[in-house]
């Protein structure tokens, strides 16, 4: 990158005209880091770091002074390490004075990043704040570098109730008892129509949503797993990734699923497609979740469940899944995630979708179904009490669509609860 490109790159920041049209996140700080340190945003693409970047830089300019720089705009595409140094001279030629804040997008595309922060760090003069959909890649390279000098944070899609927000409609705790609650209930069902992304549930049309959808996937598929790990089996890839956008939220045997590639002609092994599933996590477009057992050797030989990290990705394939039960399982899963809990689900003579908690203060069980009746009730109840003889959960909920009640059974008393009602009161 020349100084020219550097000026101009500098001169568009501070010519700007405001910031673009914010609709402030639920996040739980927008505070800038101390000088000399580094916060992380990491996340998945499109799920809105670059607006809490702006987000955060409309906070402080009246107390200081910011830089944004996107590492991936096209004009930086010969740039070397050093170059973030022409930056910083452009600044200080058009203000007369240096940034305190500078705010990296999309940092890894700078050639050796992590040195060129703690080239910057050690400086102590700016309040750094750097964005990555890589949540490994980030963290392992910034925690070498710094060593105690950054934070990481998680930015993932947006919640229920950041999605409201977005639709532009209000609530309190006394619309869960009202009418209101009937507006409640519908925009749940859009939610899980449409997911989280922000730009998604901006969208004008069903169709503008696929396509955005669609785009995002496929810019997962080739630049943060093909090109990002440089990975030859691009096939193999992408039968995995749509393999998970029909199957989510279901235990996913990697043994019987390599002997099925096998079968077909498709050549795999147990070791390459575990891989794919790691890579998977890191780029944030699945997660998965072990059973629950202290037993290391089973945890490692019993299927895990994947859920998608936006349950809107689920209609890019042409064989949309319709099935509503699944859909709201992997919204409850995503915002248990996004809450930071440590979860596991149960099987042993009884299915429990989820456990989590502080063994030993409280362990909470839950099923998610989405209208419980007469046939389903005994087998979601019975995996619940299962689960809690098992884990010590001394807290059970079942979260449906609408359904609203509590059932003794067992000497315990079992919490049904509307997911919106869940999901609002749940907010992290």
């Amino acid at each position: 990158m020349n100084y020219g490109t550097a000026r101009t790159v500098v001169a568009e920041w501070l010519d700007r005209d405001g910031f673009p049209e914010l609709i402030e996140r639920s996040f739980p700080s927008t505070e800038s880091p101390l000088a000399g340190t580094v916060l992380a945003l990491v996340g998945p693409r499109r799920s809105g770091k670059t607006f809490l970047m702006y987000q955060m830089c409309r906070k402080i300019d009246s107390s200081g002074s910011s830089l944004l720089v996107d590492m991936e705009d096209y004009r930086f595409v010969s740039m070397e390490p050093g170059d973030i140094e022409l930056l910083l001279k452009a600044y200080r030629e058009f203000t007369g004075e240096e940034p305190t804040h500078l705010f990296l997008d999309e940092i890894h595309a700078l050639p050796q990043w992590s040195r060129v922060l703690r080239t910057l760090c050690n400086r102590r003069k700016y309040s750094i704040v750097v964005s990555g959909s890589n949540a490994a890649l980030l963290e392992r390279e910034i925690s070498t570098e710094l060593r105690g000098r950054y934070s990481a944070r998680h930015v993932y899609p947006l919640s229920f109730s950041e999605f409201l927000k977005f639709k532009g409609i209000e609530y309190d705790r006394l619309s869960f008892d009202t009418d209101k609650s009937g507006v409640l209930s519908g925009s749940l069902r859009e939610y899980i129509a449409v997911g989280g992304f922000p730009e998604v549930v901006l969208a004008g049309s069903d169709l503008r949503r696929k396509e955005l959808l669609t785009s995002y996937f496929q810019t997962v598929f080739l630049s943060d797993l093909i090109d990002r790990y440089e990975i030859h089996s691009t096939g193999l890839m992408r039968m995995l990734m749509e393999h998970l956008l029909t199957s989510f939220a279901t235990p996913m045997s990697i043994s019987k699923f390599t002997k099925r590639l096998n079968a077909s002609g498709t050549p795999a092994s147990k070791k390459t497609i575990s891989a794919f599933l790691d890579y998977m996590e890191e780029v944030f477009f699945a997660f998965t979740l072990q059973i629950c057992t202290s037993s290391a050797r089973k945890r490692r030989l019993n299927p895990k469940k994947a859920y998608l990290v936006d349950h809107g990705f689920a209609v890019v394939p042409q064989r949309y899944s319709e099935n509503l039960g699944l859909l709201l399982e992997n919204v409850i899963a995503i915002h248990l995630l996004r809450k930071g809990e440590k979860l596991c689900y149960f099987h042993d003579n009884g299915d429990c979708d989820f456990v989590f908690g502080e063994p030993g203060i409280s362990v909470e069980a839950l099923q998610v179904y989405w209208a419980l009746n007469e046939g389903s009730r005994d087998r979601e109840i019975g995996g619940l009490l299962r689960a809690s003889e098992q884990t010590g959960a001394d807290k059970l909920t079942v979260v449906t669509a609408d359904q609203r009640m509590t059932i003794s059974r067992g000497g315990m008393e079992i919490r049904v609860v509307p997911a919106w009602q869940w999901l609002l009161s749940k907010d992290p």
